[in-house]
C-alpha cells in the first residue's frame, strides 16, 4: 500500500522543491518582503537576507519574484548550494540567467549593458541569490 493512500493524502508532504503555495505569512517574513520591495522600487543596488538553512529564504525569494510585475521587471533567481564561489563565476551564472552574451566587453559589462538596456525601455533587472 502507498503511503499517500494509507495516511489519505492528496499529494506528497515533502519535496525538494520550493513551493511559494506553502508560504507562511508571519509577521517576520511581511516585514522582509515589504523592505526587499523598497530596495527593489528605490533601486537601492544591493539587499541581503540572512538566515538558517529551513528559514525560508529561499521560498521568500520565490514569493518576491511572483509579487513583481513582469512588465517592470526582468527577474533572474540563482540557488547557490555553497558559499565559497569567485565573483567570476557569480557574473557568469548571472550572465546566463539573464541571457546576456559575454561579446567583447566582458561580463560585467554585459551584465550592466543589459540592465542599462532594460531601463531605457522602463524595466527594472532583479537578480536574486539563493
Amino acid at each position: 500500500m502507498d503511503y499517500l493512500e494509507y495516511y489519505q493524502l492528496a499529494e506528497h508532504p515533502f519535496s525538494n522543491v520550493v513551493e511559494s503555495r506553502f508560504f507562511y505569512d508571519n509577521p517576520q517574513q511581511s516585514e522582509a518582503i515589504t523592505k526587499l520591495k523598497y530596495a527593489v522600487d528605490s533601486k537601492k543596488g544591493l539587499a541581503v537576507v540572512i538566515g538558517n538553512i529551513g528559514a525560508g529564504k529561499t521560498t521568500l525569494a520565490r514569493r518576491l519574484l511572483e509579487e513583481l510585475d513582469e512588465e517592470n521587471y526582468e527577474a533572474a533567481l540563482l540557488v547557490i548550494i555553497h558559499s565559497s564561489v569567485s565573483s567570476d563565476w557569480l557574473l557568469k551564472k548571472f550572465s546566463i540567467q539573464l541571457g546576456v552574451m559575454q561579446g567583447d566587453y566582458g561580463r560585467v559589462q554585459g551584465v550592466a549593458q543589459h540592465g542599462e538596456s532594460r531601463g531605457q525601455n522602463g524595466q527594472l533587472c532583479i537578480l536574486r541569490t539563493s
